[in-house]
């Protein structure tokens, strides 16, 4: 009996634009994301990690904020972003969150904000299987009794959410870039509510996690992404999940 190969991620260096992320990231200081883990760091020293946090933006963000000091980690696939730390206190540590050698219960908190539909594989069904990995890591890093609370982008519609896969993975293969799309460099594969929910749903029904919040908010789209129709129906989902054990 053969087999099953395991899901292998396509390069995040071919797939993933660091300097564009650089100057999107900054949007999070407007994002639900702050405000929901300032509400749950309750004493000093609470060890955060944001997965995927580029340049510590976000973690800095709650530096400012927190009514409590923090030991803020960002762990991050692109080293290019090691030296641009937001603040020299935010710890560096490069890795995928796919294939990680992090201990379990790393974290009180752990975050993250956009990054699972940019974890894509040369299949849906790969990519399926990566982006469900990406989820149970994120929550066997948390701690027990901590919180993994994050916010990932959807597209409300299946079709549409396939079909913005093959394209921007047709697009990067064959270097064509066209800047007002944001098309050529990227590769995304966007869940569905429904598909992000079911994800999440497995480990709260063995009881590993609570799920206190799961909300869908819709995402005003500008001119240019309605022209394309597969991006006119798009949405960001919070999660904000306790870790029982």
């Amino acid at each position: 009996m053969g087999h099953t190969q395991p899901a292998v991620q396509l390069d995040p260096t071919e797939t993933l634009d660091p300097d564009r992320f650089m100057d999107y990231e900054r949007s999070v200081l407007r994002s639900r994301l702050v405000e929901s883990i300032l509400s749950v760091i309750d004493r000093p020293n609470m060890r955060v990690c944001d997965v995927g946090g580029a340049t510590g933006v976000l973690l800095q963000k709650l530096r400012e904020h927190s009514a409590y000091p923090i030991d803020a980690t960002v762990f991050e696939v692109n080293d290019a972003y090691a030296g641009r730390m937001a603040h020299p206190s935010i710890r560096f540590e490069h890795g995928s969150i796919i294939d990680n050698d992090l201990p379990s219960g790393s974290f009180d908190v752990v975050t993250c904000r956009h990054i699972i539909h940019h974890l894509v594989a040369d299949t849906i069904r790969d990519t399926l299987l990566l982006q469900k990995k990406a989820i149970a890591e994120l929550i066997r890093i948390t701690r027990p009794g901590g919180y993994l609370i994050f916010e990932e982008q959807v597209n409300l519609v299946k079709p549409f959410s396939r079909a913005v896969y093959h394209l921007s993975k047709l697009a990067n293969r064959a270097k064509f870039n066209w800047k007002y799309f944001e098309a050529g460099n990227v590769v995304i594969s966007f869940l569905t509510p429904a598909e992000i929910s079911a994800m999440v749903g497995v480990h709260a029904a063995n009881g590993t996690i609570a799920v206190e919040q799961e909300n869908l908010s819709r995402r005003a789209v500008e001119l240019r992404w309605k022209l394309t129709l597969l991006m006119s129906r798009g949405g960001d989902m919070l999660y904000v999940i306790s870790k029982n054990v």
